[in-house]
């Protein structure tokens, strides 16, 4: 029976969220600011389900700094002068919770309405991001993480377009 009530109430609230979502839209705005403080609280629940955590994500994208902060939270920077130094339980809590976070990004800086992207601000983004990670020792994991979600640009259906697009593929020249 408690089982049964948990998962109850583990739906209505994913689909509170995924109302939400719907509701507020993703701009600077203290509604979406609100939101995106929710997701960060709740995101263990909405990980793997239907209510991903869209603001956080759009978040992610469009701040490279926001995006830094989480990498730094997550990973510790390459030349760590004492690996071994014990984290606390929140510390912890946030690492778990910023990696949740980075696993469910998708969303390519720069991306618009329509499905294209933004050369311009995807490679500001690029630019500012690593830069940001590089003076804080962490650039080869920001890479990485770069990489995994330019990644889950969607291939196309037909035989004629490159994959992923030309301007990713810019950018990551440039960057």
């Amino acid at each position: 029976r408690d089982m049964e009530l948990h998962a109850n109430t583990l739906s209505v609230i994913q689909r509170l969220f995924t109302w939400l979502q719907g509701k507020i839209p993703s701009n600077d705005d203290e509604p979406t600011q609100r939101l995106a403080g929710l997701e960060w609280n709740y995101l263990q629940l909405l990980d793997g389900f239907d209510a991903l955590p869209s603001t956080l994500t759009y978040y992610l994208s469009k701040d490279p700094e926001f995006f830094a902060k989480l990498i730094a939270l997550v990973f510790r920077p390459k030349d760590v002068s004492d690996p071994d130094t014990p984290s606390t339980d929140e510390e912890q809590r946030r690492a778990s919770h910023g990696y949740r976070l980075l696993m469910n990004w998708k969303r390519v800086p720069g991306s618009r309405a329509d499905g294209s992207v933004d050369g311009e601000q995807l490679l500001r983004w690029l630019e500012d991001a690593r830069r940001l990670c590089r003076e804080s020792g962490h650039l080869e994991v920001a890479d990485l993480q770069i990489g995994e979600m330019l990644g889950t640009w969607p291939q196309p259906n037909d035989d004629t377009s490159i994959w992923p697009c030309e301007e990713i593929c810019d950018a990551i020249e440039q960057a």
